[in-house]
């Protein structure tokens, strides 16, 4: 029972990285069409909107999938105190309750892109 909650814990997880990254690659489009209607004219606004809405229904996705996660409960590697399965820290200690690629936040979405010339 406890290895099937674990596995559909990680499968949610998944699901809800896969979702950020999607949003990020969204917000990247956006970028490009907002810029090309301000370089060249464009008219984007119908795109952009469809591309907002999309954004909103994968955030609402996320928000859902975490709201599943509360019930289930994980021990933490570092202190042992048992925790939500929502938490991405322990309560107790703060150690991390995830994986790296699992820790990306709205605050990684909403970072500045990267310039060309950063790169």
């Amino acid at each position: 029972e406890k290895t099937v909650e674990l596995k559909d814990a990680s499968k949610t997880k998944y699901k809800i990285y896969e979702l950020k990254s999607d949003i990020k690659k969204m917000y990247s489009a956006i970028g490009k069409l907002t810029y090309a209607e301000k370089s060249e004219g464009a008219d984007n606004a119908e795109d952009i909107s469809q591309l907002c809405q999309m954004i909103k229904e994968k955030k609402d996705k996320i928000t859902q999938l975490q709201n599943g996660m509360g019930d289930i409960e994980f021990k933490c590697p570092n202190c042992g105190k048992t925790t939500s399965g929502a938490n991405s820290h322990c309560p107790s200690c703060g150690a991390s309750m995830t994986t790296q690629a699992e820790v990306e936040t709205d605050s990684d979405i909403f970072d500045e892109p990267e310039r060309e010339a950063d790169r």
